[in-house]
């Protein structure tokens, strides 16, 4: 299916949800709030109900579930999650992180704020890659 931007997601792909959505259904029908930065893995891809209509399921952790995206609006609030920048991630945790300080990353974006922002998402491990005077500079 076609998400956010014209990116392509599949069955088993990660995708993260880039704005609140609080009209979502989950897979038994009831409401639910999605917000911005969580991250989840498509689990359906579906033709229904005729006349070209598309259902995608995307499993989210506890407590939201399985959640449905019904209409082109909602898909494009998915984008995919194969890599998330600072920002995006700092809705959700991951296992490890892997922080670039290399030479093409802006100096304003060198600060402590930021690299702890991105190391603290880790919840087993991170790890930092660049010289390092670009990380003494954060």
């Amino acid at each position: 299916v076609t998400v956010a931007r014209g990116a392509r997601v599949w069955v088993g792909d990660k995708v993260v949800q880039t704005e609140n959505d609080y009209a979502l259904r989950d897979d038994l029908g009831r409401a639910v709030d999605v917000m911005n930065g969580e991250v989840g893995w498509v689990t359906r891809s579906a033709a229904y109900g005729g006349a070209g209509r598309q259902v995608v399921e995307v499993r989210f952790p506890l407590p939201t579930g399985v959640v449905r995206y019904e209409t082109p609006e909602q898909w494009g609030r998915l984008a995919p999650a194969y890599a998330l920048s600072v920002h995006r991630a700092q809705g959700c945790g991951v296992p490890y992180a892997f922080v670039v300080l290399g030479p093409d990353v802006p100096e304003a974006l060198l600060r402590r704020e930021v690299v702890y922002t991105a190391a603290s998402r880790a919840r087993e491990g991170c790890a930092i890659f660049g010289a390092e005077a670009r990380l003494a500079r954060a």
